[in-house]
């Protein structure tokens, strides 16, 4: 299931997969089945804007940017190079659903 969050969703290289499934582990807990549109638009402005802290951190929410930006691992294959910084951003992720969850204690 996981696997179509690579490089960028289906390996399009655009919104970072870390994102896509912080945005669906986040929308799984904090929207009930039937939410409200008043409630859907909460969920939208509150994680847009911890997809802004995200982006501010890291400079985008680009799979491919992040990727460029990451420093050079010249002995590691390039598979195992784009595994070993998304690991930074899955991390990332992870912390800010922590955070969000905090907060919503």
């Amino acid at each position: 299931m996981s696997v179509a969050f690579g490089h960028g969703f289906l390996f399009s290289e655009n919104l970072c997969g870390a994102l896509s499934g912080m945005g669906i582990a986040l929308g799984g807990i904090f929207l009930p089945d039937n939410a409200e549109p008043t409630e859907k638009k909460a969920f939208t402005e509150r994680f847009k804007i911890t997809m802004k802290r995200f982006e501010e951190k890291y400079g985008s929410v680009n799979c491919r940017e992040l990727i460029r930006k990451a420093p050079s691992l010249q002995d590691v294959p390039e598979t195992e190079y784009n595994r070993r910084h998304c690991l930074v951003y899955m991390l990332e992720c992870v912390g800010l659903i922590e955070e969000e969850l905090n907060r919503r204690d």
